[in-house]
């Protein structure tokens, strides 16, 4: 047994400076501890990068928007024909002016015919068309006001 421990003793590096060993063992700890936390890092952004990935591949189910132009080949049409659908397209193709280029200038023809038939009133600093439709409404509501008191 003597010769055990003689063995062991021997082959153990022995050190008068301790508190340069615990000085690198804290440093070799603490490098340690960074190389596991950017592995994490590395290996939480591997997953997520391969799960984006397989979510962009998947098939997406059916778009109510159109890739191109449609024609009668394609399949049934999703068109609103509705009378309310209807009206409120008329509306809006009403307020555009359509003898102005979108290309050139796209407020004009977006807004052109809106600007050109709707008058702000001389006390709004804006005037926008749920202004429009709120005064609309307004006079509707005086209209059933005065007939009901008849």
């Amino acid at each position: 047994m003597t010769s055990f421990v003689n063995m062991v003793k021997r082959n153990l590096p022995i050190s008068n400076n301790s508190e340069h060993e615990s000085e690198t063992q804290l440093k070799q700890s603490s490098l340690h501890k960074w190389i596991v936390l950017v592995l994490c890092l590395i290996i939480v952004a591997l997953i997520a990068a391969i799960i984006a990935i397989v979510l962009q591949q998947q098939p997406k189910g059916p778009s109510n928007e159109s890739s191109g132009p449609s024609n009668e080949t394609s399949g049934p049409s999703k068109i609103c024909l509705t009378p309310d659908c209807v009206e409120a397209s008329a509306y809006i193709l009403g307020k555009m002016n359509r003898s102005v280029d979108p290309c050139q200038d796209m407020y004009s023809f977006s807004c052109g015919g809106w600007l050109a038939q709707t008058h702000r009133p001389r006390d709004k600093v804006k005037w926008e068309t749920a202004d429009e439709v709120n005064a609309k409404v307004g006079v509707i509501l005086q209209e059933v006001r005065s007939h009901n008191k008849r």
